[in-house]
């Protein structure tokens, strides 16, 4: 049988509730009968020792003995200390009642509208006077017993039936009155149990159909969960924040990431063929001229055809390199290195290109030890890009300030440039593949603006951070944040 989650749910919200409800009532039936059956015996006891208190009377009105005692009189007084007269269910009205015809020999049954079975023992448990037979200590030790005393020494005793059962009209009719009261309040307390259950059933349903009709929708290709899909108004009516509710939020969430990254794929796709497109066009261009003898072939144009080949080539390295680092495809091979070294010798091999373009480097490192546990080849790759970017978007003359230091167990690398600069609203999508800044930054005339993203992809693998910002130089500030390594 196929059950949905709601159904499922108010099933055993219901069954819970029926089995508590049965408990329940089973209990608050013994107890009331309990202590029903208590209440009796206790008023039975308080009319024996009324009933004790005149037959200590008699007995002293007897020259201290019984003599004077009948069984006519001594029911006279059973009955005068008795509670109102009930009239008595006959055997058939109630089964239950155990009628065990007592023997010739020991007499009968108490007669008509007189109380349960009342005996009065001398203090050799003989029987004085009373009504109905009763077998000693066998039965006296189940009857509720009450001495007689006389100046602190017992004289008899009088001996009573506890109440097992109820056999009067009025109290049968009170007790079956509390079952069926009973009965009533537990089928109303199923009743609105039942429909509590089916709107908590229906409460806690409707996150998980909200999730399945979200995955299906992300199932489909369909990413963009916005205001208008049915979805996004269901999702904006669950305001609590319990797992579900949090499952739910992170689906769209997850909706989200998909669906900018589906679109940064196409973007990346649109931009890639964009940068293909020019260099080949222009290839095509210079071959086109040269077959149809526009342009002599000769040494500028095998310049111009080697350019346009080189930028091919970088264009698809970088796209190589970006392709591997997204998958983690590039090989590290971890060790303690020292970033100091690796920012001098950085700085070394572009100190020529930065005093052609009249750009001054200025590398200001701590005296302490910078070490970090990382691969050095990476490490090398990281700032040799990150200074190339600086030395193509920067105008001379200019300045790059490179600082490095220890800071909170992380080792802080700092490149920053002189103008043009970039808003902080472009600062956040700079390691985007192929994103450029505005055009004063976008000069250059090799690249595909992937360096950055390759940068991003080896500090992550180093369990580190970067980040750019506007430099108080007036261009551009890239921070590094590796952690640190104890040497």
């Amino acid at each position: 049988m196929n059950l949905r989650i709601s159904q499922k749910l108010m099933l055993a919200f219901v069954g819970l509730t029926v089995v508590v409800l049965l408990a329940t009532l089973s209990l608050a039936r013994w107890s009331f009968e309990r202590g029903f059956y208590d209440y009796v015996n206790a008023v039975e006891k308080v009319r024996l020792e009324t009933l004790a208190l005149e037959l200590a009377k008699i007995y002293q009105q007897g020259d201290n003995s019984w003599r004077t005692l009948s069984q006519r009189r001594f029911d006279s007084l059973v009955q005068n200390f008795a509670p109102p007269t009930r009239p008595r269910l006959p055997p058939t009205e109630h089964p239950m009642e155990n009628h065990r015809p007592p023997p010739s020999h020991l007499g009968g049954p108490p007669p008509p509208g007189l109380p349960s079975r009342t005996l009065l023992l001398d203090k050799q448990q003989n029987r004085i006077v009373g009504q109905g037979p009763y077998e000693r200590d066998s039965e006296l030790s189940e009857m509720v017993e009450l001495p007689i005393l006389i100046d602190g020494a017992i004289v008899g005793a009088l001996y009573s039936d506890p109440r097992r059962e109820l056999n009067d009209v009025p109290e049968t009719a009170f007790s079956s009155q509390q079952w069926q009261a009973g009965l009533l309040i537990g089928s109303l307390a199923l009743l609105i149990a039942s429909a509590m259950s089916y709107l908590l059933a229906k409460a806690l349903s409707r996150p998980v159909n909200t999730m399945l009709a979200t995955v299906h929708q992300l199932a489909s290709g369909n990413y963009t969960l916005d205001s208008t899909t049915p979805t996004a108004d269901k999702h904006k009516s669950i305001n609590s924040n319990d797992e579900l509710s949090l499952l739910n939020a992170r689906l769209h969430r997850l909706a989200q990431v998909l669906a900018e990254s589906q679109t940064a794929r196409k973007r990346l796709i649109a931009e890639i063929s964009h940068e293909l497109r020019t260099p080949l066009t222009i290839l095509k261009g210079e071959i086109e001229a040269i077959k149809d003898g526009i342009r002599p072939f000769g040494p500028e144009q095998l310049a111009s055809l080697d350019e346009e080949t080189d930028r091919l080539h970088h264009l698809i390295e970088d796209l190589y390199e970006v392709s591997l680092s997204d998958v983690g495809g590039l090989r590290y091979q971890f060790e303690n290195i020292d970033i100091r070294a690796i920012l001098d010798a950085t700085v070394h091999s572009a100190q020529a290109r930065a005093t052609s373009t009249n750009i001054a480097i200025n590398l200001q490192a701590s005296n302490e030890a910078l070490l970090v546990y990382g691969d050095e080849q990476r490490i090398d790759q990281l700032f040799r890009n990150l200074l190339e970017n600086a030395l193509a978007y920067t105008d001379g003359p200019g300045e790059i300030q490179i600082t490095a230091h220890n800071r909170n167990g992380h080792c802080i690398i700092t490149i920053e440039d002189s103008p043009p600069g970039v808003s902080e609203e472009e600062c956040a999508q700079l390691f985007d593949a192929l994103y450029r800044p505005d055009a004063s930054r976008s000069r250059r005339r090799s690249g595909a603006g992937l360096g950055l993203t390759i940068c991003s992809n080896i500090v992550s693998a180093h369990r580190g951070r970067i980040t750019a910002q506007p430099s108080a130089l007036g261009g551009l500030a890239v921070t590094v944040e590796l952690p640190a390594h104890e040497g």
